[in-house]
This record gives C-alpha cells, structure tokens and sequence, in this order.
C-alpha cells in the first residue's frame, strides 16, 4: 500500500510517522500504470524497468502480490 504524506512536528519541522491511509484515486492510478504494463505497454513499462523494459511485467506482479496481500 501506498501512503499519503507524512506526519510534521509543527515545532520542530520534522517528520514523524507516515499517515496510516491512502487515496484510492492514486491507487486506481498506480493499479492503471501496473494493467498497461502486463497488457504489453511498453510506455508503461518504462516508468517501472527503465533499463529492462521485459522484466517490467514480472516487476508489477510482485508489487501486485503485496499490495492485494494488504488489503486481505
């Protein structure tokens, strides 16, 4: 899971801890990125693999396997 933003110590202006949520609409975004990719995309694929862009499926199944293992 992805999330959004950090917590700020208003005194000191240093962080804290991470928020402890995320916004759906950019995971719609990031699992949209991740479904180009898979279908073949190789635009996609170069914001993931730069370097190799036919690991880059590979690549997105092995975040997809985590992020849906978050949410189970």
């Amino acid at each position: 899971m992805s999330y959004d933003g950090t917590q700020i110590d208003w005194v000191t202006g240093k962080r804290t801890r991470k928020n402890a949520f995320s916004a759906a609409s950019k995971e719609a975004l990031q699992i949209i990125l991740y479904a180009q990719t898979i279908a073949g995309s190789r635009e996609a694929a170069r914001f993931l693999t730069p370097h190799d862009l036919e690991a880059a499926p590979s690549f997105v199944a092995s975040i997809m396997e985590v992020k849906l293992k978050t949410y189970f």
